[in-house]
């Protein structure tokens, strides 16, 4: 059985990028809907492991939102590469929060690259790892976020935290075999719109193009066999009920047949190549463990391209108010305007564009 699970990072804020994630994992037989969670014991339990420091902490795959708080942020001072260059541990900078989103994604990449001959990427990188050429093009081209694809800038969580992680997550009865994610930076997503879609047609077109390109590359690579049963698990994209319209542009005008579209959960039939799928869209869908880690992959990407954000614009402040301390934002639209009022000396200097810079919608 081939299980498909997508979930978003930075929908709401106006500043930094997008971020969907799509992983795929096969599951050793098929499993009805309801007995699902259960064959994902392995990943849902806590693990005990070498945290920042050396110090132990515990690592369980969960809804993005409640393992990473602003509250776990490095402080305004400090940056992580400022922090690792200072200290010889290589996770030691890393903020608790920060810490579990990144160990969860190397760790990822290691399990693939575990069931890969020869392995796909050898990278630590999440950027390399898991975004297309476009994106990471898209990402060099904008001076706040043009270092994110240099193996140097992302902190390391240490093998052995991720060894534990991996000998504990392949006790169970699924294997993770890909991880694919969008980075949709402000001025691609202002494109986007501007292409005339609105913004949960977006979401929903970013997020079922990857789908459509895992199915692809399984049909293409003998993933698959025909006799897979394949199942998608999307968390609910903001209010929307009906994804009818969009599964059918998405592949190809297939007839999609409505399974049901009830206030919990939209459930959808969708015929693609030779092996049909069904596809959920469940409110508060992260509470499913594959959904959650897709969840914890986006939300590293998104947090790690905040930290470049922050740290440009915090270097770039510097040089014209010396010794005063930019505080960094999230990127939500109420302290996104502070901060975008903070650093207006900044854009006029530089000449930057808004369309490059903020998201118009």
């Amino acid at each position: 059985m081939i299980l498909i699970a997508t979930d978003e990072a930075g929908y709401g804020p106006k500043l930094g990028p997008l971020v969907v994630t799509a992983t795929m994992w096969n599951i050793d037989r098929e499993t009805g809907h309801d007995d699902l969670g259960r064959k994902f014991s392995a990943l849902s339990s806590p693990v005990s492991c070498q945290g920042p420091n050396g110090k132990p902490t515990k690592i369980k795959i969960d809804d993005s939102k409640a393992v990473f708080k602003p509250t776990s942020a490095r402080p305004a001072s400090q940056s992580i590469a400022q922090a690792n260059s200072d200290n010889p541990t290589q996770d030691a900078a890393i903020p608790q929060g920060l810490f579990k989103l990144l160990a969860v994604t190397q760790t990822a990449g290691d399990w693939i690259n575990q069931q890969s001959n020869p392995p796909v990427d050898d990278s630590l990188n999440p950027f390399s790892m898991n975004c297309s050429p476009a994106d990471l093009d898209a990402l060099a081209s904008t001076p706040w976020l043009s270092t994110l694809n240099n193996e140097a800038t992302i902190p390391c969580v240490s093998p052995l935290a991720r060894e534990t992680l991996l000998q504990a997550w392949g006790t169970g009865d699924v294997k993770l075999l890909a991880v694919k994610s969008r980075v949709i930076t402000a001025q691609s997503f202002n494109e986007l719109c501007d292409s005339g879609m609105n913004k949960a047609d977006l979401l929903a077109s970013s997020t079922l193009a990857l789908v459509r390109q895992m199915l692809e590359d399984s049909h293409s690579q003998s993933t698959l066999a025909a006799s897979d049963c394949i199942s998608v698990y999307c968390d609910r994209f903001g209010g929307r009920r009906y994804y009818a319209g969009p599964l059918q542009m998405a592949f190809d005008g297939q007839l999609v047949q409505v399974i049901d579209e009830a206030s919990g959960e939209s459930h959808y039939r969708v015929p693609f190549q030779k092996t049909p799928f069904e596809i959920r869209f469940t409110v508060k869908g992260d509470r499913f463990t594959p959904v959650a880690f897709s969840s914890m992959i986006a939300k590293c990407l998104r947090e790690l391209a905040m930290e470049s954000m922050n740290e440009y614009f915090a270097s770039e402040y510097s040089k014209l108010h010396p010794g005063e301390p930019l505080k960094p934002t999230a990127g939500y639209p109420v302290d996104a305007d502070r901060f975008l009022k903070a650093i207006q000396p900044v854009i006029e200097r530089d000449n930057l564009s808004a369309f490059e810079l903020i998201r118009q919608r």
